[in-house]
């Protein structure tokens, strides 16, 4: 299990979380699961803070496939992404699994986790799936 990408600031054009309505509850954080089998997240938490005091906890019987990619958004989890600068993945004994620090970033831009463990500012949200730099060619299509 790890930490693979975060979106903690989106804009006003993007509804993320498919609501109906684009606003702060649309920040994200993508967790992979790239074990073998499924795992049981009963207990295991996510928080802003190495002390978890603020931490979002997964409900009993929340089950994540292997290979697969959970989303969970702020709407659900109520953690501020936007005012922090770190988060974390505690397993259901406490024990931090995972953690990422990062900048502010801008509106609608996400912090991606490549195959070799390096983290990217630049990469285009992937929410859901395997994260991978987009060239800059590909882009200007999606925008146009």
């Amino acid at each position: 299990m790890r930490l693979n990408e975060i979106l903690p600031v989106p804009g006003d054009e993007v509804d993320w979380n498919g609501d109906g309505s684009s606003n702060e509850l649309d920040s994200w954080i993508e967790i992979h699961h790239g074990g073998e089998s499924t795992l049981d997240l009963g207990g295991w938490s996510v928080a802003t803070n190495e002390s978890g005091e603020d931490a979002y906890y997964f409900p009993a019987k929340t089950k994540i496939k292997a290979e697969y990619f959970l989303l969970l958004y702020r709407a659900q989890t109520s953690l501020d992404l936007s005012q922090a600068s770190s988060l974390y993945l505690f397993d259901d004994n406490g024990k931090v699994i995972d953690s990422v620090v990062f900048e502010k970033l801008p509106v609608d831009a996400s912090y991606s986790l490549d195959q070799d463990g390096r983290w990217h500012d630049d990469w285009l949200p992937t929410p859901g799936m395997a994260n991978q730099p987009l060239e800059p060619r590909l882009f200007k299509n999606i925008v146009d």
